[in-house]
């Protein structure tokens, strides 16, 4: 699957970031949340609604910061961080990056864009689902495929976007909505009995990807598989120690993992320069997945095969 690591933005303003050095009030700033807003933490837009209503108190200990997707304002970092809302929260210097091994029964008809055995991919991105249904991301619902994830998989208006996208524009983003593939009657949201909402969804992801203009695919147009992104509805999740089909549950997490942190890319080669694909030229991107790849292999944890032989 792909796996996405902020390296810079298109202002030069490059991670992995030092949370204190982007917020040099840190600190102050979260413990005052914890204060103001003690049970908004990890609630995007309903925590920032919070956070607005207290600014006056607040900026003493954050220092002021934005509602957009900014840096601007020197509290903007630490206050996105602890609501969960846009991009800056990305600090992987400063966090894990963990393998699960997942094992989950094949959905047997498939879906139209997910493919055989799996179905169509929903989407649980915080700008487009918190904006539009006023969304608490701490017990989320989430959207058929979205607009955005949409280009990412290469769908064009003779596939799915003219069937499915219409007029309009969603919270946010601006993007168009988007109504589930074939279900009726249409909504962007999964009707009960939606097999999104019981069984492993995925989405192809291609390059270029990384600083270009998504827009409809058009045949000939250049796409370098890069992986899948994938959803686990919790309506099909088994407990770790149930095997699958126990409720009709459809997927599980097994009991193992690996992990390395950001450190370990970096010492690996990770280049955190931001360089824009072309359509012509993903060197830089393709650079960084092979430095991911070296990381895995110097990393002291080795890999472990998935599935019950490995327990």
């Amino acid at each position: 699957m792909p796996l996405y690591l902020m390296t810079c933005d298109p202002q030069g303003v490059c991670s992995p970031w030092d949370a204190k050095v982007e917020s040099p009030k840190w600190d102050s700033c979260h413990a005052a949340m914890a204060s103001l807003c003690p049970k908004d933490r990890g609630a995007a837009f309903n925590c920032m609604e919070c956070a607005d209503a207290n600014r006056e108190s607040l900026v003493a200990a954050c220092g002021n910061w934005s509602d957009a997707d900014t840096f601007d304002g020197e509290g903007s970092f630490a206050v996105h961080w602890w609501c969960g809302v846009g991009w800056p929260e990305s600090a992987p210097v400063q966090g894990p990056i963990t393998e699960y091994c997942i094992e989950y029964e094949p959905l047997e008809s498939g879906s139209p864009s997910g493919g055989v055995g799996f179905s169509d991919y929903l989407s649980c991105n915080s700008d487009e689902v918190d904006g539009t249904l006023g969304n608490d991301p701490r017990d989320p619902s989430c959207l058929c495929i979205v607009w955005d994830d949409r280009l990412l998989a290469h769908q064009s208006n003779d596939s799915f976007l003219s069937q499915d996208c219409y007029v309009g524009h969603m919270a946010w983003l601006k993007e168009k909505p988007c109504n589930c593939t074939n279900q009726v009657p249409k909504s962007p949201l999964p009707h009960p009995g939606n097999p999104s909402l019981t069984h492993v969804g995925r989405m192809p992801v291609y390059l270029p990807y990384v600083g270009v203009t998504m827009k409809p695919y058009q045949a000939g147009d250049p796409q370098v598989k890069s992986g899948y992104n994938y959803h686990f509805p919790e309506e099909g999740a088994c407990d770790q120690d149930q095997p699958l089909r126990t409720d009709g549950c459809t997927w599980r997490r097994l009991p193992q993992a690996r992990m390395f942190y950001g450190a370990d890319l970096l010492a690996a080669g990770w280049n955190t320069s931001f360089v824009p694909d072309t359509p012509t030229d993903q060197s830089h991107t393709q650079a960084n997945v092979q430095a991911f790849k070296r990381t895995l292999v110097e990393h002291p944890i080795q890999p472990v095969q998935c599935g019950p032989a490995a327990w």
